[in-house]
């Protein structure tokens, strides 16, 4: 007997990844000159700071997630933009896309500065939701601090102009 799950937590990652099926789908070889444009397809995009492309001027602001700091040129946007010159139309029902976002803030309210909170990132999937792309996970693993480790390595690798001539802080000596 097979044993299936019925939470809603569940149920909604699996619709996600047959989404993210269809998106691959979607994005192979165009068919026939002729062939009818597709139906808007209700999308909903979640995600961390690039994402939402955090730090980026101007910012979207519709009053309730002011501080995720969406770029107006985000991920999304751009995507799409893109999407819809090759004759695929997007219905997106959200961006909920948020700098700072972590994994578990998919499933969990996140916190913002002033007190501030906005709703797990989840709660945008509704019902005829049949497309959810996102990207999140740097601020979990620190990629900060990955990024700033591998730079410290590389100033000092031998094989970069001028390697030897480097002190301590990378900065060339004269």
């Amino acid at each position: 007997m097979r044993k299936t799950t019925k939470s809603p937590v569940v149920r909604r990652l699996a619709a996600a990844a047959v989404a993210l099926g269809s998106c691959l789908a979607l994005a192979g070889p165009a068919g026939s000159a002729g062939a009818a444009p597709a139906d808007p397809v209700p999308t909903v995009f979640f995600g961390d700071s690039y994402t939402a492309n955090f730090g980026i001027a101007p910012f979207n602001q519709d009053g309730t997630r002011d501080l995720c700091f969406q770029a107006k040129e985000n991920y999304p946007t751009v995507a799409t933009r893109r999407l819809a010159a090759k004759g695929i139309t997007l219905d997106v029902q959200s961006d909920v896309s948020c700098g700072g976002a972590l994994v578990h803030h998919f499933w969990q309210e996140q916190e913002l500065p002033f007190n501030m909170t906005v709703s797990p990132q989840m709660e945008a999937l509704k019902y005829d939701t049949q497309l959810a792309v996102g990207s999140m996970g740097g601020n979990t693993l620190g990629f900060n601090r990955i990024l700033k480790q591998c730079s410290d390595k590389l100033r000092n690798h031998p094989l970069l102009p001028g390697a030897g001539e480097r002190g301590r802080t990378g900065r060339q000596v004269r």
